[in-house]
């Protein structure tokens, strides 16, 4: 039987983003919620690493990006599937271990704001878009040629599953009207002039615990039930 360790996990997952499809070979779809904790940690261990690399070889820097941003919300949807709840410091404290010089300080913000916002925007991004594809909030008249550029709208939470799906034809077009009139489909807070959290919130490292609490709850309402 082929092992697939963390590290061939991470590589495969990226070479879909790059050349493939994620949600038609959903690498962390089937996994033991350890084995896909195990390469999100090894992944953002190895952030720098990572990113020097990319700046010495001059490589498209969006497939580790998004690599790292798709462990993240595996992890959750599969701890959430099987312990029925998340705690935010488990990934919180995983970013700041990571995110620490070899002499145990924090990194410069400069440092953190380079190596960590484009994952965290990477998942803000994806929930945003998938969230609101039927949110009674927005209007998507013409609606979704940035997801095209990217992925399926339609086969998004699929990348999460066993077997995958074939992919259909991408739509087109993209953009955010906002109804606040409307309840909010995941259940967020959003009386009165308030804006849905998840286009409202600027995250930050400061607030990367409460970010990856509403990532959660949008993954805990949003993803198809695990069946084994």
């Amino acid at each position: 039987m082929l092992e697939i360790g963390p590290m061939e996990r991470i590589a495969l997952i990226a070479n879909e983003f790059a050349h493939g499809s994620i949600d038609e070979r959903p690498w962390a779809g089937a996994s033991d919620p350890a084995v896909i904790f195990d390469a999100c940690r090894l992944g953002v261990f190895n952030l720098l690493y990572l990113y020097v690399r990319m700046v010495k070889t001059g490589v498209d820097e969006a497939p580790i990006v998004r690599t790292l941003g798709y462990l993240i919300l595996a992890t959750l949807r599969h701890f959430l599937a099987t312990l029925r709840h998340y705690n935010s410091d488990l990934l919180e404290e995983l970013f700041k271990i990571a995110l620490t010089n070899d002499g145990g300080e924090p990194m410069p913000e400069k440092a953190v704001d380079f190596l960590l916002m484009p994952i965290v925007h990477s998942v803000q991004d994806d929930l945003q878009l998938e969230c609101s594809s039927n949110c009674e909030r927005f209007s998507r008249d013409d609606s979704f040629k940035h997801w095209a550029r990217r992925d399926s709208l339609e086969s998004y939470w699929s990348r999460f599953t066993e077997r995958g799906v074939v992919r259909p034809k991408p739509q087109e077009g993209y953009h955010h009207l906002e109804r606040t009139t409307e309840p909010c489909i995941v259940g967020f807070d959003v009386s009165g002039d308030a804006s849905c959290p998840l286009y409202q919130i600027e995250p930050t490292i400061e607030r990367l615990g409460a970010f990856l609490e509403m990532a959660a709850h949008v993954v805990r309402r949003r993803a198809p039930v695990r069946r084994h």
